[in-house]
């Protein structure tokens, strides 16, 4: 799981979304609270991003309904 983090200066409330990305689908976000996780656990033997290398490509954003702000991130999954 990954928590993105953000706050608004005038204490506006704020709304996290998955925007874009070519593994989008794969992943599931708490729109109030940020925390990003995989809608499936992915299977490390059999990748099932879009380029097959364990490495999930997704854009997040938050937005205060005013403006709208969006990161990218890469997740890798390997095994322990």
């Amino acid at each position: 799981m990954v928590t993105e983090i953000a706050s608004d200066f005038d204490g506006n409330v704020l709304t996290y979304a998955i925007s874009h990305g070519a593994d989008e689908l794969n992943f599931s976000i708490n729109a109030f609270a940020g925390d990003v996780t995989f809608a499936n656990a992915p299977p490390v033997s059999a990748p099932e991003d879009a380029s097959g290398d364990n490495i999930y490509e997704v854009s997040i954003s938050v937005t205060d309904g005013f403006s709208t702000l969006t990161r990218s991130i890469a997740v890798t999954v390997t095994s322990l």
